[in-house]
């Protein structure tokens, strides 16, 4: 069932600020929740004809002198990807133009009516947009300052005063679209976990525990040398020794214990490890880190909690299923475990899609068949045999599956994975393990991962006689320590690993040089 309305979480807000469906939006207009947020947490999902938007001009104008500070967490799904979280215009001019985080098919992307950062390349990942805007207060050309995932921005074709020094605060919010005199414009398929916005700026060590509680919940990585990286804000104020940055959540009426430790907080006594420096005016209780103790924050949206949103709970879609596609456009993709993707003639594959849609599908030469990969995976793997009876037979033939069409040169740098093992013996057939992967030419000039029986052989094109490759291939010393019947574990140490082989003949203690593994 569609998402009404979804509730300000800010207790101190005045104004509800509430984001729901306008009255006149065609039915059409249903986001849904999904349970695609980390670890299958719930977040907002808008299909490209979906948005939700708070009353016009329901953020004062007076945040033109105090300034203001905003953190989202979202991202861009396969489809429209236009504004995610933008506002509402009602100037004729389009002068309360505003955005933040994700436009136009990139992200890390802040314009208020004046580019800050045109950002970079999107992907489908939940990424954390900041911005802190200074006031007129301070500057008659106040400064923004973004930071994507924690990391400062780039300001590409933009600059910290780039915004307009009059309209560079939202009169409202919108999700899923902007609405400019009443038309919808810029939809995007995308999803909204949680967005804060605060009145004024907030200080360094408020938006650290800020990039903490969202990175932490969201599962956002943080930079290493972010304060909050390896665990979540505790409530209150941090003191230590060393390095541990100190992080105040603002005046608030409830208790702050500096605690490193378990607190052992009950309802009537408190066991700490560190010190009280403020006993409140109330009963000490477990120390949850919370947005609310910060006294500007006028709007909370949070997907994740059950009184965040107005929807049926029993009826809510499962998680996206994760493909590759979620990270980066894929322009070749084989899968042997999609049945949908391989026809089969009898036993043999006769034709493997490209999952991509962009038509590169694989046709078979010989008998290339579909088995069990085993060790109790369930997984398929498609395998190949080569009639080649020695290795001074080099013009043996055998199974292959190849493309048709010709492969498109023009996209540049391109990124390769690819899942496969040789399957010759290796001591008796050695030489039947070659290339697996590679160009179908004469010249051999192309091929990865695999050849003339060494894993990571990489040979990426010839250009006169300068040939790129890349072995791993390593020479190790191994000493057995006594003899060994045939049948018998034994166990070797190479490069400071300890491996377990098997002897299938005897021999004798000794010392053996450059064996190639």
């Amino acid at each position: 069932t569609p998402v009404d309305t979804w509730k300000n979480k800010a207790i101190k807000s005045t104004t509800s600020r509430d984001l729901s469906i306008p009255d006149s939006s065609p039915d059409s207009n249903n986001p849904v929740i999904a349970h695609d947020g980390h670890k299958g947490i719930s977040v907002v999902e808008f299909d490209g004809n979906d948005w939700l938007q708070n009353e016009p001009n329901s953020i004062p104008t007076s945040w033109r002198n105090s300034g203001y500070s905003a953190l989202a967490v979202c991202r861009y799904t396969e489809g429209l990807n236009g504004r995610v979280i933008t506002s509402t215009s009602t100037n004729s001019r389009n002068w309360d133009n505003w955005l933040m985080g994700l436009h136009g098919g990139s992200m890390g992307r802040y314009y208020f009516l004046g580019w800050v950062d045109q950002g970079f390349s999107k992907d489908y990942n939940f990424h954390l947009f900041e911005v802190v805007h200074e006031g007129q207060n301070k500057s008659s050309d106040p400064r923004a300052y973004v930071w994507n995932d924690a990391v400062p921005g780039n300001y590409y074709k933009g600059s910290p005063t780039g915004s307009n020094n009059y309209w560079f605060t939202p009169l409202n919010i919108s999700f899923g679209a902007q609405t400019r005199q009443n038309a919808q414009i810029e939809f995007s398929n995308c999803q909204i976990g949680e967005f804060l916005l605060f009145e004024g700026e907030l200080e360094e060590s408020e938006r650290l525990l800020l990039e903490g509680y969202l990175g932490q919940k969201w599962g956002v990585p943080l930079p290493s040398s972010h304060p909050w990286d390896a665990g979540r804000p505790a409530f209150g104020e941090i003191v230590s020794e060393g390095v541990t940055p100190v992080g105040f959540t603002g005046p608030t009426s409830s208790p702050i214990a500096v605690n490193l430790g378990p607190a052992n907080l009950r309802q009537s006594t408190a066991s700490l490890t560190g010190k009280l420096i403020n006993p409140g005016r109330g009963i000490l209780k477990p120390g949850e880190f919370s947005p609310q103790d910060y006294p500007g924050l006028q709007l909370w949206l949070d997907s994740s909690t059950p009184n965040g949103v107005n929807y049926d709970a029993n009826d809510t879609p499962g998680p996206i299923p994760w493909h590759p596609g979620l990270v980066q456009e894929v322009v070749f993709h084989l899968d042997a475990n999609d049945s949908n993707s391989i026809t089969l003639s009898d036993e043999d594959v006769a034709e493997w899609m490209d999952k991509s849609g962009n038509g590169y599908d694989m046709i078979a030469q010989g008998h290339p068949t579909l088995v069990d990969y085993g060790y109790g995976t369930g997984l398929k793997v498609v395998r190949f045999e080569t009639d080649q009876q020695s290795n001074a037979d080099k013009k043996a033939g055998g199974d292959s599956l190849y493309t048709q069409q010709k492969w498109d040169t023009s996209t540049g740098d391109f990124t390769m994975f690819a899942v496969a093992r040789y399957a010759a013996d290796q001591a008796d057939e050695w030489y039947k393990n070659n290339f697996i992967i590679s160009d179908r030419s004469s010249k051999n000039n192309w091929a990865f991962g695999f050849g003339y029986d060494v894993l990571g052989f990489s040979l990426l094109g010839k250009e006169s006689l300068n040939v790129v490759s890349r072995l791993t291939y390593e020479a190790h010393e191994l000493f057995i320590p006594s003899t060994v019947s045939i049948d018998e574990v034994f166990q070797v140490t190479i490069g400071g690993i300890d491996c377990n082989f098997t002897a299938t003949t005897t021999v004798k203690s000794d010392v053996f040089d450059g064996i190639a593994l």
